[in-house]
């Protein structure tokens, strides 16, 4: 908070997914009657979302739904199948998620 010109700014970079909806109180000395005085202003910080995550997908094993791995964009899903096995028989679990929101979590 610069004291001369009231511009509040940041001192470093911040992470949308760290940070948001964080409260600030910033002290401001009045010096003008009859408001003389110490206030405490509340600020929320509302950081717009920038695509800074990739999306992670997870394959998921079908008999405990442990994760058996995580797929980046150059590797392939794949799920190991029994020949013996039945119709209908489950054989794992794609889970997809993205830490961004908005359009940037598409």
């Amino acid at each position: 908070l610069n004291e001369n010109t009231g511009m509040v700014s940041l001192a470093s970079s911040v992470d949308r997914e760290a940070v948001q909806g964080t409260t600030i109180v910033i002290p401001v000395l009045l010096s003008n009657p009859p408001h003389n005085g110490v206030y405490l202003y509340e600020f929320t910080l509302n950081i717009i979302d920038v695509n800074d995550n990739a999306p992670q997908v997870v394959l998921l094993n079908a008999d405990n739904l442990t994760a058996t791995t995580t797929i980046t964009p150059t590797n392939s899903l794949s799920f190991a199948v029994s020949e013996k096995g039945v119709g209908r028989e489950r054989v794992g679990l794609i889970y997809a998620f993205d830490a961004d929101e908005g359009e940037n979590s598409r």
